[in-house]
């Protein structure tokens, strides 16, 4: 099965990120490169980012993948 459960995303971490710099989902989007709908799609647990996006939103943030993104196959 190769469906991820998007509820093992950790959005609000990169909501927690944001507010810690003071930046919006805009200034994100533009920083990364990756558009502002997917930003907010993201964000509200409606996207699975690429790995690419993810490190990208992570590199940005000076913080491993591990910390903003995490899959757990089996867990609920």
């Amino acid at each position: 099965n190769t469906d991820m459960d998007i509820r093992m995303l950790l959005p609000e971490k990169i909501v927690e990120a944001r507010a810690a710099l003071g930046i919006t989902q805009k200034e994100l989007a533009s920083a990364t490169g990756i558009s502002l709908k997917t930003i907010a799609n993201i964000e509200s647990k409606q996207h699975i980012p690429s790995l690419l996006y993810a490190m990208r939103i992570a590199d940005f943030f000076h913080k491993p993948v591990t910390s903003l993104f995490c899959y757990h196959p089996g867990v609920q």
